[in-house]
């Protein structure tokens, strides 16, 4: 029964494996954008502070710091941390 399992489960390990690689790149790339687009707005919404409104300004910067790698990017690297969880959490249940 633990060879049907093993050979059954591999290729989803292995689909796991390149599916959280990918995701890892697509977040590195994306956060390093939206780091540049989380200063600008950051910087806008200072500016729009002091010479427009207030209330413009902090959401302004409430954008900026959705957009900073605190962010949304947090967020993506906490799910591919799930999905790789559960990739070790299959090789070892099976594998083992």
């Amino acid at each position: 029964m633990k060879l049907i399992l093993k050979i059954l489960f591999a290729p989803v390990i292995l689909a796991l494996a390149f599916f959280t690689w990918l995701c890892t790149m697509a977040v590195n790339i994306s956060a390093t954008v939206m780091a540049f687009v989380a200063a600008l707005c950051a910087i806008m919404g200072v500016i729009t502070i002091f010479t427009d409104s207030m209330v413009k300004g902090i959401i302004g910067l409430a954008v900026a710091f959705v957009l900073s790698p605190w962010g949304l990017p947090m967020v993506a690297a906490w799910l591919i941390a799930q999905l790789h969880i559960l990739r070790l959490w299959m090789k070892e249940t099976i594998y083992e």
